[in-house]
């Protein structure tokens, strides 16, 4: 059976010790947009799908929820984005999945105090979780587990 055995794996002939990372990503409650579609001709464009925000005002709080098929390849339109909030320690996203996005997956900007924490981030195009400004300020982001992201303009590279 699986538990009697240890399942390491290793690479160059033992040198390097390999291990699988193994992340849930279903959850119960489901934020999502369209499928887009990519076009192999020109991987920028990317099609459209769902974004949220949290503009100026308010409380953003998102806990055990998953958001799929997200972003849009505009500015500003990210998965998740908490927008000028200022402070908001009454904001967070905790134990939640941002997969499929085209535009990045958690983004913090103008806002302060705020938690992003134990959440899977999967296949996300650019940052998996963007601190858009660099001057937000006493944010915690702990424990998330971010895998497979791809680049935002691959075509800049070519």
């Amino acid at each position: 059976t699986p538990l009697r055995s240890r399942h390491r794996g290793s690479w160059l002939g033992g040198i390097v010790p390999t291990q699988a990372e193994v992340a849930n990503l279903n959850r119960s409650v489901v934020i999502t947009g369209p499928f887009h579609r990519a076009n192999v001709q020109r991987p920028i464009e990317g099609g459209q799908g769902i974004t949220t925000r949290q503009h100026v005002r308010g409380v953003s709080r998102i806990d055990h929820a998953r958001v799929e098929n997200c972003g849009r390849l505009a500015v500003g339109e990210y998965c998740m984005h908490w927008h000028v909030l200022k402070s908001c320690p009454s904001c967070y996203v905790k134990n939640s999945v941002v997969e499929g996005g085209v535009n990045k997956g958690i983004t913090i900007h103008g806002t302060h105090d705020a938690l992003v924490q134990n959440n899977v981030v999967y296949d996300v195009r650019g940052a998996s979780i963007f601190i858009e400004d660099g001057n937000e300020m006493n944010n915690v982001v702990d424990s998330n587990v971010l895998m497979c992201p791809s680049l935002s303009n691959p075509v800049a590279l070519a």
